[in-house]
């Protein structure tokens, strides 16, 4: 969307939302397969720094690997069950479920 600023200026306009990392991660796995490709080249239309964030949000599910500065391999979702029930086992052991209840709770009685 371009919309012209008070001085007459063309800028794009795009909300809060579209910039979110859930979401620019979402857009960033729709772009490549379920199955491992040798190289991810970050070509995704976002600012550099939230490439950043995508790809430590991808590479702590195990999705890629990084080979060296903005190169990275992709390994897609083959390893994410495996990763995805190591962090719930990591939840139980370290009580997560009732913490989050705990801090639920207190949300609750401040309100």
């Amino acid at each position: 969307k371009l919309e012209l600023n008070s001085a007459g200026h063309r800028h794009s306009r795009t909300n809060r939302k579209d910039k979110s990392l859930g979401l620019l991660c979402y857009k960033f796995i729709a772009r490549y397969p379920n199955y491992p490709n040798p190289a991810v080249n970050n070509d995704i239309n976002v600012e550099r720094r939230r490439i950043y964030d995508i790809m430590n949000v991808l590479e702590s599910l195990n999705m890629v690997s990084r080979l060296a500065k903005n190169r990275y391999t992709w390994h897609g979702r083959v390893k994410l069950a495996q990763t995805l029930a190591m962090l719930k086992q990591a939840g139980k052991e370290n009580r997560y479920g009732q913490l989050m209840q705990q801090i639920r709770q207190r949300s609750l009685d401040c309100i």
